[in-house]
C-alpha cells in the first residue's frame, strides 16, 4: 500500500486524500487536472451516472462490467 501511496504522490503531489485506501480528488482538483491534460475513466455502472454530468471533454465512460467483454 505505501508504493501505491507514494506513486500517487509523485503524480498528484499534495492533492486529495486517501479513505478506505483509495485517494480521492475534489471535483476542484479533478477538474484543474484535466486542463493540464488528464483523463477521466469512470467505471460506474450507466444507472449511476445518467443523471449527472460533467464540463469535461476527457471523460470515459467504461462500466467495470465490460472489463471481461474487452
Amino acid at each position: 500500500m505505501d508504493n501505491l501511496r507514494n506513486a500517487d504522490a509523485s503524480f498528484f503531489g499534495m492533492l486529495g486524500f486517501y479513505a478506505s485506501g483509495f485517494l480521492n480528488l475534489s471535483s476542484k482538483e479533478t477538474y484543474k487536472l484535466c486542463q493540464e491534460g488528464a483523463i477521466l475513466l469512470d467505471v460506474r455502472m450507466p444507472y449511476f451516472v445518467v443523471f449527472k454530468g460533467f464540463g469535461v471533454p476527457q471523460v470515459y465512460l467504461f462500466p467495470c462490467p465490460n472489463w471481461s467483454k474487452k
